[in-house]
């Protein structure tokens, strides 16, 4: 199953981008990572993994916030007004040691046992009341189920994500590109990402590469490319450039630069070094 975003059928990943100045078409990435279920069917060429149901936890706090797990709370038997039960949290529908799931296979509800695994937290599936286990860019965590973005938390989380067919929205993930930080798992970085649906850039964990300066990626190059560094356009071919932030640049290599789609999140404006 596809994400999507919430505004259109399909997500469509806007990774990379022409520097300010240079006379180049926005380059469109057709994007995503395709969420598999419990029984480990779906995939893509992209990514594979599998899915779970379950999760909640603490949601990351500020741009270039780390995450802050904590246990979730699963449904309890109190009136409904969703049927037969509600995701989002706080849930309810369901007895207090369960949680409400989401069968990726059908798009059903039901009240199945708490899972153990923390929103935001690597996962093969089991995560805790409020989230599933899906795999974007390589990596599955636990994504937690929203209906507004103030149900998610930080400038780079918000309510933009779906799976293809299905209403169900999910929060993105807040991280600090160029640090990093708020992708805390061994091998993943952050990436930011534009959702021409939505006109919205956000941020996500994936498995990072091993790209740097101007090493060549491809137009779905989230994976190309080392942590630190996006997959841009330079005006002749797509390369890998270092994320900086303009208010502080810092660059390995080059010059922080601004590219012709700026990169704004909350208070943070991020480029990258050219």
């Amino acid at each position: 199953m596809a994400w999507r975003g919430a505004g259109g059928s399909r997500l469509r990943w806007l990774a990379l981008f022409g520097l300010v100045g240079t006379m180049i078409a926005v380059a469109c990435a057709t994007g995503g990572g395709d969420a598999e279920d419990e029984n480990g069917t779906g995939g893509t060429t992209s990514s594979t993994g599998s899915g779970g149901d379950g999760g909640t936890g603490g949601t990351t706090s500020g741009t270039g916030g780390t995450t802050s797990g904590t246990g979730g709370t699963g449904g309890t038997e109190t009136p409904c007004d969703e049927d037969p039960c509600k995701l989002v949290l706080p849930q309810c529908g369901c007895d207090p040691a369960e949680k409400c799931a989401l069968n990726p296979a059908d798009g059903t509800r039901s009240c199945v046992a708490d899972g153990t695994v923390d929103i935001e937290g690597a996962c093969s599936g089991n995560c805790k009341a409020g989230g599933l286990c899906l795999t974007w860019a390589g990596f599955s965590m636990c994504f937690k189920y929203c209906e507004v973005n103030e149900d998610c938390g930080g400038f780079g989380s918000i309510c933009i994500m779906q799976l293809q067919n299905y209403p169900e929205r999910f929060c993105s993930v807040n991280c600090d590109p160029p640090s990093g930080n708020g992708c805390n798992e061994a091998g993943t970085k952050c990436e930011a990402l534009y959702s021409q649906d939505d006109l919205a850039w956000f941020t996500l964990c994936g498995m990072a590469g091993t790209g740097t300066h101007m090493s060549p990626c491809s137009s779905n190059g989230v994976e190309d490319c080392a942590a630190g560094y996006g997959c841009f356009n330079d005006g002749n071919q797509d390369v890998c450039l270092q994320y900086c932030n303009l208010d502080s640049p810092s660059c390995t290599t080059g010059v922080c630069q601004d590219i012709n789609n700026p990169i704004l999140i909350g208070s943070a404006h991020y480029g990258v070094c050219f």
